[in-house]
């Protein structure tokens, strides 16, 4: 699992599972399920999980959580007629489902901003911290070993470069077994607050989602640092309590609990890649269809300016960040400012022929790739353009 193969590590799970199921390979596999975006088998191993380890309070405060995303994801697909649109009657319910969905994620958020996950006792979270092997020290190993075979010769030994490599990484750390951290839940009531139109709410809940997520980073920064200058490790141990799972100073927490994480070898396979894996630009353009959304043209269009200035830089993104050209020309369209927008209009049609639209004609943006990734099982938000 630490290294990409969700859909192996599923089957060594199931393989386990011959031997003696436990509630810890359902929950494995819950991570795996997330990882590969299917949020039904997810599910489905949640409730297996909390049936094998009722106790375990870490998996029903994912289970809430998991449940909410779920719930909004549904209801777009149940509510919709044949028509591919969602009715008067079916908007209300749908609207109620999505206020339970932020009012569940608010309470899951209250709890750990509260510390209160760092109270639980052993039996309450028997499967809270888990031993993992070190993501970059696996990456070192591989690198070398995919070097030395394609020689013919016997393996030697590691050049001093390697081994100064080997030696800067742990080669185990501890993870506090939770699925879903701060970061994440601040963005999906994001989402659900957007849905609702509560714009400045989601606003907000973005922000605070990139800022916990920056301070992850930043902390493992100052962590590999700090190891590195005074030779010490820095892991959990340190000031473990055997009877209690969280009496342990917040900067050696990997998840909630602002989202810190202690040194390197503690962030895992979904720390960058997994549940929370928008990068700033991709966050950025979320504020964008906030502030669309409340007709803060000058704000969206600050953040588009910036990002098509400097996503341009990078060969790999332009094609799909030039569909911002089209979001920047219905703004200047909205602004009145129609020499702009014909600008604009006219980079875009030069690098993609027409405007895209879906099946229900709908003209469609999408300058991120969300291929196989949990935002591509949300729908997507109509942005609230006059003209």
């Amino acid at each position: 699992m630490t290294t990409g193969a969700y859909t192996d590590a599923i089957k060594a799970f199931d393989n386990a599972d011959t031997v003696q199921q436990t509630a810890l390979a359902s929950f494995q596999r819950i991570r795996c399920y997330c990882a590969l975006s299917d949020l039904e088998k997810a599910f489905e191993q949640m409730q297996l999980c909390k049936h094998q380890a009722p106790n375990e309070q870490f998996a029903q405060y994912d289970y809430r959580v998991l449940l909410a995303m779920l719930s909004c994801v549904r209801s777009f697909e149940f509510q919709k007629g044949e028509d591919g649109q969602i009715d008067e009657s079916g908007q209300e319910q749908h609207e109620e489902i999505l206020r339970n969905c932020v009012s569940q994620i608010t309470q899951i958020i209250g709890l750990y901003e509260k510390g209160e996950h760092l109270q639980l006792k052993k039996g309450q979270s028997p499967m809270s911290i888990q031993i993992i092997p070190n993501v970059n020290k696996i990456k070192v190993e591989k690198q070398y070993v995919i070097r030395q075979l394609g020689k013919n010769t016997e393996l030697p030994g590691l050049m001093a470069s390697e081994k100064k490599a080997l030696e800067q990484v742990e080669r185990t750390g501890y993870y506090r077994e939770n699925i879903f951290q701060l970061e994440d839940m601040y963005l999906y009531r994001g989402v659900f607050q957007m849905y609702l139109g509560n714009n400045n709410e989601s606003l907000a809940d973005i922000t605070k989602s990139w800022n916990y997520h920056f301070m992850a980073k930043k902390q493992v920064a100052q962590d590999n640092k700090s190891s590195k200058n005074t030779g010490k490790r820095l892991g959990i141990e340190a000031d473990m309590d055997e009877e209690m799972y969280g009496r342990f100073p917040a900067s050696q927490l990997v998840s909630p609990i602002n989202s810190v994480h202690s040194h390197a070898s503690q962030r895992t396979d979904l720390s960058d890649i997994g549940l929370c894996s928008l990068n700033i630009r991709e966050f950025n353009y979320n504020m964008v269809i906030n502030h669309i959304q409340n007709k803060s043209w000058d704000l969206a269009l600050r953040i588009i300016n910036k990002e098509l200035t400097e996503s341009l830089q990078n060969t790999e993104q332009i094609k799909n960040i030039k569909q911002f050209y089209l979001v920047r020309a219905m703004i200047y369209q909205e602004m009145g400012q129609m020499e702009k927008f014909n600008q604009d209009l006219t980079i875009y049609l030069k690098n993609f022929q027409k405007i895209q639209k879906n099946s229900d004609g709908a003209v469609i943006i999408e300058p991120f790739d969300v291929k196989g990734r949990l935002c591509e099982q949300f729908e997507p938000i109509k942005m609230n353009f006059t003209k």
